[in-house]
């Protein structure tokens, strides 16, 4: 919103509710759980906890007599959470109601994006919409509903509103006029991180400096052991921050400051007093580091700072490129996986994937089949796919295609796939096919095979594939389409049983 230019005018509104937990009405309260269908004895249960607290007022540190509430619920109660957010819930109810009739004119994420109205989580609010004056009216009067039922009300001190640029000086002094809540150049923070508008500076953390000194000012007097302070500074002072670095990344000096204020705090280093401590200074060679200059565009800038992840998927290597085929050739990783590089271990668990085709008449109707086995021949799962009218050849691929996208559902990464056609085995191996159709079809195989897996490619004969065999066959019989089994069908069992014991299966060849 903040470099929105054009006809289009947006405002956000950061709702603060004062008192959210001791103003909530108990009639409210009681609708609500009706209207979630919570059956009467809870009901009457969760009521008899609400009614029931009493409380007690330290007045010049003395305690006043308790006395009962007429309202709201008690913080800390581990049941408050879940009415409070029943009872808010009704207000995304009215503001989507809203929306879906048209009165409410939300802002999208991007020109093909959702319509984003109200992100709220409990009591902390967001409202989005176009800034006009009709905008602001639709918006007071579901908030003067909503807090007309739940016996709320909007601070309206607290409460911010921030517009895109693009909206007028004197449209915003309407605005802030008929809602009564103060414009701001920014929303400040939401769900405890800053919202930032702009560039990112030493500003937006300073709050987090000073929470870490503040929590800091009772500790330092106190006689705490060296494994103490070194105890609350992992436990406490480094949790401070951990929170926001999870969603933004502080600048440099910021992080300094934060090391620098915890290693203070460990060695007793005072302001009036310097004290000689240790001090790690750590040095990280990088194999590939990328330079940023402030000219730089943020994307890029992002892209350095994320590069040692992004350099892990990086898996083309530059060549001279005159034989590269662009479509067809696979990715030459510049670094290898264990399982990739570890091929001549013997030891290794090793699945068994066999695939075939079948097709009456070439072309014909056509068939897919194939079995998943352990490394001792145990049955895993088997499919048939009925592909309709195609070629033996396609019906081979479609074969293959099928049975890798059932060893990866079924989360098996190390796998050995068998196939009876020798013309296959080469297409898959690099072979530029000749038709488009298989082209197409080839080139999934080939996105399926440089996923992060191991799967070894092999040439079987056509009497070690009869349980595929079998299964391509059979899926002839089928609708189109793939059928899944998870037991071997009774008629494939006695094949299952051969491969298990070794059978012999003569092969004639020609001299």
């Amino acid at each position: 919103m903040s470099r929105l230019r054009g006809k289009k005018l947006f405002m956000s509104i950061k709702i603060d509710i004062e008192k959210a937990y001791d103003s909530l009405s108990w009639d409210f309260i009681h609708d609500i759980l009706i209207a979630a269908g919570i059956p009467s004895n809870l009901r009457r249960l969760i009521f008899q906890c609400i009614t029931t607290a009493s409380m007690q007022v330290l007045w010049n540190g003395e305690l006043t007599e308790s006395f009962n509430m007429g309202r709201g619920i008690r913080q800390g109660c581990p049941l408050s959470p879940y009415i409070f957010v029943l009872c808010i819930e009704r207000m995304s109810h009215l503001i989507s109601s809203a929306v879906g009739e048209g009165v409410w004119r939300p802002i999208r994420a991007g020109r093909h994006g959702p319509p984003l109205s109200h992100p709220m989580f409990a009591d902390d609010l967001l409202l989005f919409s176009k800034a006009s004056l009709e905008q602001v009216q639709v918006i007071k009067n579901v908030l003067d509903a909503l807090c007309a039922a739940l016996g709320q009300k909007v601070n309206t001190a607290k409460s911010l509103l921030f517009f895109s640029r693009n909206v007028s000086s004197d449209l915003r002094a309407q605005i802030m006029q008929a809602s009564g809540f103060v414009a701001a150049p920014s929303l400040r923070r939401y769900l405890g991180v800053p919202l930032i508008v702009g560039r990112v500076t030493r500003d937006h953390f300073q709050s987090v400096i000073t929470r870490v000194r503040s929590r800091l000012e009772g500790w330092e007097s106190r006689c705490l052991s060296l494994a103490s302070r070194i105890t609350l500074a992992r436990s406490v002072i480094q949790i401070i921050p951990y929170y926001s670095m999870q969603v933004l990344k502080f600048p440099a000096s910021i992080c300094d400051e934060l090391e620098c204020i915890c290693r203070n705090f460990i060695w007793r280093h005072r302001a009036d007093q310097r004290k000689l401590h240790l001090k790690y200074v750590g040095r990280v060679d990088e194999a590939l580091k990328l330079h940023t200059s402030p000219p730089n565009s943020w994307l890029w800038k992002a892209i350095t700072r994320a590069w040692n992840q992004v350099s892990k998927g990086a898996t083309w290597t530059v060549s001279h490129g005159d034989r590269a085929r662009f479509w067809e050739d696979r990715p030459q990783a510049a670094h290898m996986s264990v399982l990739r590089a570890a091929e001549s271990f013997s030891g290794g668990w090793q699945d068994q994937l066999n695939t075939d085709g079948a097709s009456k008449g070439n072309p014909g109707p056509a068939g897919a089949g194939g079995v998943l086995r352990k490394e001792d021949g145990v049955w895993i799962a088997g499919f048939a796919r009925h592909v309709g009218i195609a070629t033996a050849i396609v019906a081979e691929l479609w074969g293959v295609l099928s049975g890798l996208e059932l060893a990866w559902e079924l989360d098996y990464w190390h796998v050995l796939l068998d196939v009876d056609s020798l013309l296959v085995t080469r297409l898959i191996a690099g072979s530029r096919p000749g038709a488009l159709q298989l082209r197409t079809i080839v080139r999934e195989i080939r996105l399926w095979l440089e996923r992060d897996w191991h799967v070894e490619v092999s040439h079987q004969y056509r009497e070690g594939n009869s349980v595929a065999d079998w299964m391509a066959r059979w899926s002839l019989s089928l609708p189109l389409g793939l059928h899944i089994q998870h037991t071997p069908p009774p008629k494939v069992r006695a094949l299952l049983s051969g491969d298990i014991v070794g059978a012999a299966l003569p092969r004639l060849c020609s001299i």
